[in-house]
């Protein structure tokens, strides 16, 4: 009877067993769909409320399988949760009762709720290293190919990208495109630096513990594609990577050598195209960090008047008022629920990133992850949900691959 009690409990556990392994293959590979290759539009015209809350529907399912495949700590979350829901109802309320003009948004809700569950959750990826440095591989050949393209204006790509990754607004990916912007399918520069700047870093990891060639050619390219983006995030994350490559020279330096004088060559042949656009971006007043924050009309004039005289605006949007809803995720949040929401969502980042990302790459990713929160509020966007789960699921397959060696 013990025999059969005990054969029966293994039997379980190999198959608990195998649906995690299961799991820990799927997660990833639907990241990087999500966050990289999802079209966002379709014959140019870009998806509405509909695929809103399909993306966001999805992404609950990840983060819900995460919760419950993963350690996570049930009571605060649950505390954290509840107060963050009631807090934000209340405030949602009031100002659906005193401001005619406000309406709930569906957009508002999601972003916050989602992000205080996935916070809660320590996720253990165990090894999983082929299966993602191959599809870091699948990434990078995608972006050398789809940005050499969109570099020397190729017809087909420009189409492509315009009938499938036109987003956020109209003309958006226009601009990148007219200025040969290398966005791939992020629409947008400064999203596309925050990306580049997460995947060179995987790549950069790789790159130390491995010596294989392709990663030194990863890291390069994205250098590269970061300086083309020409914004002020991109200039701030290019120098960044630079430094960071010349890090690598003593691992393998004739590699390091030849690919560096391949970047430099191709650099000093868009000199004067980049030194124009680099010029216009420093000396603007309607985009950038200067828009932003300095001088006296700031984009975000509406939101600070707006806090000082009526503290929040919950989850409504208001028609009646000018406010900023997508410059800066301090700001964002702050509008939205002032200081309280502000310190939940960015402690709970900070908690969430310490439990989930290896010691030696907590640092970095904790500076990416706030500094691009001055840009745009990336823990806002969808697309942050997925790559940090891949991000963890790369980090930690790659920690757990050189500690069992």
């Amino acid at each position: 009877m013990s025999y059969l009690t005990n054969n029966s409990i293994n039997k379980y556990k190999v198959k608990v067993s195998r649906t995690e392994s299961i799991i820990d293959t799927i997660i990833p590979i639907i990241s990087l769909f999500m966050f990289v290759y999802l079209p966002t539009s379709n014959n140019s015209k870009i998806y509405g409320n509909g695929w809103i809350i399909t993306i966001w529907a999805l992404a609950t399912v990840m983060v819900l399988i995460l919760y419950f495949k993963n350690k996570s700590n049930t009571i605060k979350s649950l505390m954290i949760f509840l107060f963050v829901t009631i807090y934000m109802s209340i405030i949602t309320l009031v100002i659906l009762n005193i401001n005619s003009y406000a309406r709930i948004s569906i957009a508002r809700i999601a972003p916050i709720l989602l992000l205080t569950l996935l916070y809660s959750i320590k996720i253990d990826v165990g090894n999983q290293y082929k299966l993602m440095t191959r599809l870091l591989d699948l990434f990078f050949i995608t972006m050398i190919i789809w940005n050499i393209l969109i570099l020397v204006d190729n017809s087909f790509i420009n189409e492509f990208t315009t009938n499938y990754y036109s987003q956020y607004y109209n003309r958006a990916l226009f601009y990148s495109l007219l200025y040969n912007k290398t966005v791939m399918s992020f629409g947008v520069h400064t999203y596309a630096s925050y990306f580049y700047m997460l995947f060179f870093y995987m790549s950069y990891q790789t790159a130390k513990v491995t010596k294989k060639r392709k990663y030194y050619l990863y890291c390069i390219s994205a250098t590269i594609f970061t300086f083309f983006l020409t914004s002020n995030t991109s200039i701030i994350y290019g120098i960044i990577m630079v430094f960071m490559l010349l890090k690598l020279f003593k691992t393998k330096p004739l590699t390091m050598i030849v690919l560096l004088l391949i970047g430099v060559i191709v650099l000093i042949n868009f000199y004067i195209v980049l030194t124009e656009k680099y010029l216009f971006i420093f000396q603007s007043n309607s985009n950038g960090f200067i828009a932003r924050y300095l001088g006296e009309d700031i984009v975000f004039q509406e939101n600070i008047n707006y806090i000082l005289n009526n503290y929040a605006i919950g989850f409504n949007i208001l028609d009646n008022v000018d406010l900023n809803y997508s410059d800066s995720g301090y700001m964002v949040y702050l509008t939205m629920g002032n200081f309280p929401l502000l310190f939940i969502i960015y402690y709970w980042t900070f908690r969430f990133l310490k439990n989930n990302i290896p010691k030696d790459s907590l640092l970095f990713i904790l500076f990416i992850v706030f500094s691009f929160e001055v840009a745009l509020p990336a823990t806002f966007n969808y697309r942050y949900i997925y790559a940090m789960i891949f991000l963890i699921y790369y980090l930690q397959s790659l920690e757990n691959n050189y500690k069992l060696r």
